[in-house]
């Protein structure tokens, strides 16, 4: 993985528990793991990342940030979900890149059909695919066409770091993309 400037990762610990998936409304249970996000842009933050027992889900979740801003707030209600794709073991994650909007914390997403527009810390640190290349024969709907990320289901460090590149840093720079 090649270095994004201004960013250090740090493991913090791995534990076997149970967490509650809001999207699937159930209890899942997996390795968790705990890491710290140090960014010159936005701050300190503490993320989890949970991986389901079958591997067939992932999910990053900003738990807490050193700055309580209105944004600061925002991000800590999002969620990255990783799903399984045709290939086993791994996951892919439909990019969209958070920003807001003139100054106001309202939330919008880009998502991209060229690979050549995923902005390049992305593209340097990530496989990229369309996501009818990835995803489960017969799925349609919005997302065909559009560029997903794919990491491995053992790649924790990776779905942490895609959180930051496509949640956190868009909203702290200054100018809509």
């Amino acid at each position: 993985m090649s270095v994004v400037s201004c960013l250090k990762l740090e493991l913090l610990r791995a534990k076997y528990g149970k967490w509650f998936d809001e999207g699937d409304r159930a209890i899942k249970e997996g390795r968790i793991y705990a890491f710290r996000a140090q960014d010159c842009m936005s701050g300190e933050w503490l993320l989890n990342v949970f991986v389901q027992n079958e591997g067939r889900k992932a999910l990053v979740k900003a738990v807490a940030s050193q700055r309580t801003t209105e944004i600061h707030a925002q991000l800590k209600r999002r969620t990255d979900v990783f799903v399984e794709g045709r290939e086993p073991g791994k996951l892919y994650h439909p990019l969209g890149i958070s920003f807001v909007v003139n100054g106001h914390v309202r939330w919008r997403r880009i998502r991209w059909e060229d690979l050549d527009q995923v902005p390049v810390e992305i593209r340097e640190n990530f496989t990229l695919a369309k996501y009818e290349d990835v995803s489960r024969p017969g799925a349609g709907g919005p997302l065909v066409g559009k560029v997903v990320a794919v990491v491995g289901v053992d790649e924790p460090d990776k779905m942490a770091l895609l959180f930051m590149l496509e949640k956190v840093r868009p909203a702290f720079r200054c100018s809509t993309p």
